[in-house]
């Protein structure tokens, strides 16, 4: 799964100057924090650790599932948070005041 998400930041860093701006903004802007505590830690490590644990109880194989689900609803959210439209914010977005991709 982390491969999955880590193919998807390289293909939308590689494809246009919006996408490495998109790319940027979740991992070293304003929506890091988010991405690396929900996706990365609450969705991605915290269910394989638990998932590895032997003997489990059926409560955390319900407590992994549920991190898993909250980190892959947290990077959807994100992933459309941080979307940056080239076509249409490249050329207007200085004038309202909002990040460019330049």
């Amino acid at each position: 799964m982390l491969s999955l998400v880590v193919l998807i930041l390289l293909f939308a860093k590689g494809k246009s100057k919006g996408g490495a701006f998109s790319v940027d903004l979740l991992t070293t802007g304003i929506y890091s924090r988010y991405f690396g505590g929900l996706v990365l830690g609450l969705g991605l490590t915290s269910p394989a650790v638990i998932l590895v644990i032997n003997g489990m109880p059926w409560s955390m194989q319900l407590l992994a599932t549920l991190a898993m689900l909250v980190g892959f609803f947290a990077f959807r959210l994100l992933m459309f948070k941080v979307a940056v439209f080239e076509p249409i914010t490249h050329d207007l977005a200085g004038r309202f005041g909002l990040p460019t991709a330049s």
